[in-house]
């Protein structure tokens, strides 16, 4: 009998194409996990430059799949925000969002806005 086969892992970021009003869109898809939790701040750092002001990142297709994963998202937005940029995330996981909250990211005058968040289960990593 075989093992059977692991999911692979892949990360990918591209500025989508930019609303008629509104901030542009940075669509981030794969899994974020520890394989590629070290990439996330690098695949995002030059977008959100482009972007140079508000953003919303668009998670619709992203799985975060380990602490790991959440930590490197958590400690990214918890940066931008830090730095004054006005960040909405459309379609975040759930457990993001709760994580987003227990920071206290999602409060104050430049909170997190978060848009159709994913009513997912949590992850048990």
């Amino acid at each position: 009998m075989t093992a059977p086969a692991e999911k692979p892992h892949h990360l990918a970021a591209w500025l989508g194409d930019r609303p008629a009003a509104g901030p542009p869109v940075i669509i981030v898809e794969g899994i974020l996990a520890r394989p590629t939790a070290a990439s996330l701040e690098g695949l995002l750092a030059t977008l959100l430059h482009k972007a140079s002001g508000p953003a919303s990142l668009d998670l619709t297709d992203l799985d975060i799949e380990d602490t790991e994963g959440m930590l490197a998202l958590v400690d990214l937005l918890r940066a931008q925000q830090r730095a004054g940029v006005a960040l909405t995330l459309i379609g975040a996981p759930q457990a993001l969002g709760h994580n987003l909250y227990r920071s206290r990211l999602i409060e104050g005058p430049n909170a997190i806005r978060l848009v159709d968040m994913r009513q997912d289960e949590p992850f048990l990593g």
